[in-house]
């Protein structure tokens, strides 16, 4: 393995057990705000989340992006240069939302959703500042040092938020810990990661005009994501109200957890990898597949239990929640048998300028989830926003003849096809040993260790030589090696 791969692999297992516990943390966290805030509260949040997502879209403009898929090196100037363009957006999108936010209040009209995303907003800056630092550690392939930050944001970002629901301050619980976060990851930042800038007035140049040119194709599909979420506050909310929008989009959340640990790993890890490999095709394809094949182990282990220890939800957080476990159960399944394919091709097609292919699935998926959304709740409630999940899956079929015709994966109904297929039978099984008894929180906790347990024995069975060398692999690429006598 060459000393990138090791770089690459140590920084994987450090950023995934980062992960892994900051997602612990952050579930404990979504369960007690469960507790503490009503499924109306979560609508509001869920239209302000996706407001914060668009304010820094446009106010980063992808150019952080670029500089790390930029094969050149990165100078002080440049850096400069699309750091003062990301404030000077920054800036007047603030001001912007001043005015929004006064004639919102003179017309007489409800003011509290502007409100918060005016404060929201404030988390701009910071977030530009410690942005452009993170992108030097991602150029470095130094994922340890930013797990360490975003370890941290995490902690202080769910203390927060967990303290302030607790003493009754609602929305404002989230908002100020999503501050509390920015600053704090600028600190770290700052620390970590000095930069000394050499400062010129940004003009338009060839820099800039490829940094915008591959930032739009970049967050193109991050847009329409944002335009996919606004359906559910505005159609769903439409069709069956507030509640119903938290409903949906904690469910969402849930269902989308393995997801969100191993697509952040492979999207933080792999997209800087790619760029660096992406004149070499056989190592492009050789990386994917092992991508490919790593996450679609990891993340059935985690779809599994989440699949079969959905129902025990209304136990824990109590009946109002009991229309989540449909919407959980139907997205999950969407998710464990394509997520893996595109948390894996995303960071591939973004470092080797086919990023485009995804934005295509992102039309498709937007103007279908905009038809179909209003009149699948209202025939089906809340389930009928999961049924429309699983059908925006489908064009990743499409992205895969795509890839398949590019790099030739080897193997691909194996490599992507068996962890689905043994974590399907995990499931099946487990339902056919667990007879219907009282139902418990102990209960359903054995019933998906017991899942988990089947699905890596059936696997262990089926793939024991591949798992045994991607294990060995992986085992000698995070273990110290010791240099070799002609190393300088």
């Amino acid at each position: 393995m060459t000393a990138d791969g090791r770089q690459v692999a140590h920084g994987a297992v450090a950023y995934l057990c980062r992960y892994v516990a900051v997602t612990g943390l952050s579930f404990a966290a979504n369960l007690l705000l469960l507790r503490f805030l009503q499924p109306a509260e979560f609508g509001v949040l869920a239209v302000l989340n996706l407001g914060l997502s668009l304010l820094t879209i446009c106010s980063e403009g992808g150019l952080n992006v670029y500089l790390v898929q930029r094969s050149g090196e990165v100078d002080p100037v440049l850096m400069a240069r699309m750091f003062l363009v990301q404030m000077f957006a920054s800036a007047g999108l603030q001001v912007a939302l001043s005015f929004v936010l006064l004639a919102v209040w003179a017309g007489g009209f409800d003011w509290h959703l502007p409100l918060y995303i005016w404060c929201v907003a404030f988390a701009m800056s910071p977030s530009l500042i410690r942005g452009g630092r993170v992108m030097l550690l991602e150029r470095r392939l130094q994922f340890t040092s930013i797990a360490l930050v975003e370890g941290v944001e995490a902690v202080v970002y769910s203390g927060a938020a967990v303290a302030l629901a607790w003493v009754g301050c609602g929305v404002w619980a989230v908002v100020m810990a999503t501050l509390a976060r920015s600053l704090i990851g600028l600190v770290l930042t700052l620390r970590l990661v000095p930069v000394a800038y050499q400062w010129t007035m940004p003009r338009w140049d060839k820099d800039l005009r490829a940094g915008f040119n591959f930032g739009v194709h970049y967050h193109a599909s991050s847009l329409l994501s944002i335009a996919r979420g606004l359906a559910n506050p505005l159609l769903v909310g439409n069709a069956l109200g507030l509640a119903a929008v938290g409903l949906c989009d904690r469910s969402a959340f849930v269902a989308g957890i393995p997801l969100l640990m191993v697509g952040a790993v492979q999207a933080r890890v792999l997209f800087p990898y790619f760029a660096r490999i992406q004149s070499d095709n056989t190592r492009t394809r050789l990386a994917f597949e092992r991508s490919l094949y790593l996450s679609g182990v990891l993340d059935k282990a985690i779809f599994v239990p989440l699949v079969l220890f959905a129902p025990c939800l209304p136990l824990l957080l109590g009946n109002k929640w009991a229309p989540a476990v449909p919407v959980i159960e139907i997205m999950a399944w969407g998710n464990l048998i394509f997520g893996s394919y595109m948390s894996s091709a995303t960071p591939l097609l973004s470092a080797v300028g086919r990023i485009h292919w995804v934005a295509y699935i992102s039309v498709v998926t937007t103007v279908a989830l905009w038809t179909l959304c209003w009149p699948a709740v209202r025939l089906f409630g809340v389930a009928g926003f999961a049924y429309l999940s699983l059908l925006n899956w489908m064009p990743v079929i499409w992205l895969a003849y795509r890839i398949q015709n590019e790099w030739r994966v080897d193997r691909l109904g194996r490599i992507w096809g068996l962890p689905v297929a043994t974590g399907f039978v995990a499931i099946v099984v487990t339902y056919g040993l667990f007879r219907p008894f009282p139902q418990s929180t102990g209960y359903f906790l054995a019933k998906s260790l017991s899942g988990v347990l089947i699905y890596a024995i059936l696997l262990w069975l089926l793939d024991a030589a591949r798992l045994a060398h991607e294990s060995r692999l992986l085992i000698r690429s995070v273990l110290p090696r010791a240099p070799a006598p002609n190393d300088t």
